[in-house]
C-alpha cells in the first residue's frame, strides 16, 4: 500500500513538473533558449518516466503468483512468466531515461559554456571601452 501511494505521488509530480517544463518552452526567456533537440530529449524522457510510473502503479495491483509445490502446473508457469515479463518490460522502458538524462545534461553544459564565453567576451569589450574612455578623459 505504501509503495502504491509513493508511485502515485511520483506520477502526480511527474505530470505537474512535466507540464510546467513543456509550458516554459513557449515563454520567451532572457537566458539562451533551449534547443529543439534538447526539447525533444526532455519530452521523450518525461514521456518514458510517465509511462514507467504508470506501468509500475499498475504492477502493484498484479498478484504475485505462488509456485510453491505447483512448479509443473502450466497455468502457474504461465502466470509466473506473465508476471516476470511485465516487470521486465517495465524495467526495459526505464533504461533509456538514464542516457537521455545524461545527453540533456551534456547539452546544458555545452550551452552554459557558450554563454559563459559570450559573457567573458562582453566583459572584455566593456573593459576595453572603459579603458578607451579613461584615456580620452586624461588626454
Amino acid at each position: 500500500m505504501i509503495i502504491r501511494g509513493l508511485i502515485a505521488l511520483l506520477l502526480a509530480a511527474t505530470v505537474i513538473l512535466g507540464a510546467r517544463e513543456i509550458a516554459s518552452w513557449s515563454r520567451p526567456s532572457q537566458i539562451s533558449p533551449i534547443s529543439p533537440r534538447q526539447r525533444a530529449i526532455r519530452f521523450y524522457a518525461i514521456f518514458l518516466l510517465f509511462l514507467v510510473l504508470c506501468l509500475g502503479l499498475n504492477g502493484t495491483f498484479l498478484t504475485v503468483p505462488s509456485a510453491v509445490g505447483q512448479a509443473h502446473n502450466p497455468a502457474v508457469q504461465k502466470a509466473v512468466l506473465n508476471y516476470l515479463s511485465y516487470w521486465f518490460l517495465t524495467g526495459l522502458l526505464f533504461l533509456p531515461i538514464i542516457p537521455l538524462s545524461i545527453v540533456d545534461a551534456r547539452l546544458t553544459v555545452v550551452r552554459l559554456e557558450a554563454d559563459s564565453l559570450q559573457l567573458l567576451q562582453a566583459k572584455e569589450q566593456l573593459r576595453e571601452l572603459r579603458d578607451s574612455v579613461e584615456v580620452e578623459e586624461e588626454g
